[in-house]
């Protein structure tokens, strides 16, 4: 159906839904993705200010001070990308990858 000039096409709100289980999958990417990003953040920062030279109680503080950010930073980052699997990906791979990097990192060093 063509419009004619000057006509908008008006969408119907009834007919754009999005599906339940993707709505549910967004929202796990975001909280639980969001706080494996955290997690894998603040153990590689606390690593790295521990390297620094600040003490490990100190550089542990520091990292989960920034990890409220980070972690309010991945949250709304949940919602954005178009793909849900991107989020999960992103999110919770990210997450994973820099807590196995910390983990390594930390039986290196000792």
């Amino acid at each position: 159906m063509a419009l004619a000039e000057g006509e908008h096409a008006v969408m119907d709100s009834a007919r754009v839904r999005a599906k339940p289980v993707l709505v549910a999958s967004r929202f796990g990417a975001a909280i639980v993705g969001g706080y494996l990003f955290t997690y894998g953040f603040a153990a590689l920062a606390t690593l790295a200010g521990f390297g620094a030279g600040l003490p490990w109680s100190e550089a542990q503080t520091l990292a989960w001070m920034l990890g409220a950010l980070v972690y309010l930073g991945a949250l709304l980052w949940g919602f954005v990308p178009r793909s849900t699997v991107r989020a999960w990906a992103v999110l919770a791979g990210g997450g994973a990858a820099m807590g196995m990097a910390a983990w390594a990192l930390s039986r290196w060093a000792m």
